[in-house]
């Protein structure tokens, strides 16, 4: 299949970053009193899952690319995509990032630490995965299927194990997430299938929701509005755990980011972020947390308005 440019969906990982730029600077500074961020829970990770399950399913669903795939040499080339795309880069910016992380922390460096979270793919929760999703999803491409209900209901069974192993998870440390947050990458896999699922029927979709984006609109509205005291909304995320309003936010969230990048002009600065935000997402503790450590001792009072403006500082370092 031929590769069209699609700024859509550079935009859609453009927002997703800065949403998450925005939610580790409510970390790093603070919120002021108030988090701001739980409205960009329903997508800030959520639909870059989506459009990778998109891209994923719009290279892969032919004939002709499951073929290739299971060619003798077609599925271990697959694996080595993702291998030099995700893996190796995981590794190396964990390398490199240790040793600030450990000191901004603890201060204490421990060799055994150190292979546990860079090789063990615990220091960047998203990419490890995303990377478990991917091998999974090329996995099944495997049985041949050109038919997205195969993956949807597979990936529903797979995202159904992963959320009950992490519900019977112990503690949030570490340890419980080992290897590579595989628990996780199992329920993202039916995000990616939604995503799939939205390249087959892209343009009937598109058509609805010209007349009908009205109704996730009110719905993501109005369960922002009815937990927003108790963040009652469990959204997938780190801890791969979503319950049904959740769930439904989730979607609304991902239907809602979608319609608005595809109503965007072409922006390069955009389209930059997009294209590069597997390297933004890497910096994307690291510039917070040192810009957020900078603003605490300038403006102690941790205003809002400055959690944002260590946001933006940092999205624009990472762009130089």
């Amino acid at each position: 299949m031929p590769q069209i440019k699609l700024f859509w969906i550079d935009a859609v990982k453009a927002i997703c970053m800065f949403a998450v730029y925005l939610l580790h600077s409510e970390a790093y500074y603070g919120t002021g009193g108030t988090s701001y961020g739980y409205v960009l829970q329903p997508f800030y990770v959520n639909a870059f899952f989506f459009v990778s399950g998109y891209l994923f399913f719009r290279k892969y669903l032919d004939k002709d690319q499951l073929e290739k795939v299971n060619s003798s040499k077609g599925y271990w080339m697959a694996l080595e995509n993702t291998l030099f795309r995700l893996v190796i880069p995981t590794i190396l910016f964990s390398s490199v990032m240790y040793l600030p992380k450990v000191f901004f922390h603890t201060g204490n460096v421990v060799l055994k630490d150190y292979f546990f979270d860079v090789f063990g793919g615990i220091s960047f929760w998203f990419t490890s995965a995303l990377v478990v999703a991917q091998v999974i999803l090329l996995s099944l491409l495997l049985f041949k299927q050109t038919h997205m209900g195969f993956y949807l209901i597979i990936t529903l069974l797979l995202a159904a194990l992963g959320m009950y192993l992490n519900l019977e998870r112990e503690s949030n440390g570490p340890d419980a997430f080992f290897p590579w947050f595989y628990k996780t990458g199992l329920v993202y896999t039916f995000v990616m299938a939604l995503g799939g699922l939205y390249f087959r029927y892209e343009n009937r979709i598109d058509k609805i929701m010209k007349y009908a984006w009205i109704i996730p609109a009110v719905i993501y509205v109005c369960l922002l509005v009815l937990t927003w005291e108790s963040h009652a909304l469990k959204m997938i995320g780190l801890g791969g755990i979503c319950n049904v309003s959740g769930f439904v936010e989730v979607l609304c969230g991902i239907v809602l980011i979608v319609l608005l990048s595809k109503q965007l002009p072409m922006m390069r600065f955009v389209e930059f972020i997009g294209r590069n935000s597997i390297v933004f997402y890497f910096f994307s503790g690291a510039l917070p947390a040192s810009i957020g450590w900078a603003f605490q001792k300038m403006f102690p009072d941790k205003l809002y308005i400055m959690t944002v403006a260590v946001a933006l500082l940092s999205i624009v370092m990472g762009i130089f």
